[in-house]
């Protein structure tokens, strides 16, 4: 785990970069201003939901689309049981 990350952020930044076909991501930049198109989009939710459990609707990875904001989206989703 990278300092100042969560385990969800790290995660999901290994995802975003595998999907981007990148190294590695700016946590806090948005995945689309990063590369990613709403193809790409579908593909990383899910991934995402492979690999949490945790399905991100369209609507809330589209508000948003960074690391951060998916991590804390994920988070949040599992702590509702979703």
């Amino acid at each position: 785990m990278h300092e100042g990350t969560t385990t969800s952020q790290d995660v999901i930044g290994e995802l975003c970069a595998a999907v981007l076909g990148k190294d590695q991501v700016d946590p806090n930049e948005s995945f689309f201003l990063i590369g990613g198109n709403s193809l790409l989009a579908v593909r990383l939710t899910g991934r995402i939901a492979a690999t949490t459990g945790v399905e991100v609707p369209a609507a809330l990875f589209y508000q948003g689309s960074s690391v951060v904001e998916l991590a804390r989206t994920v988070d949040e989703l599992r702590a509702q049981g979703k």
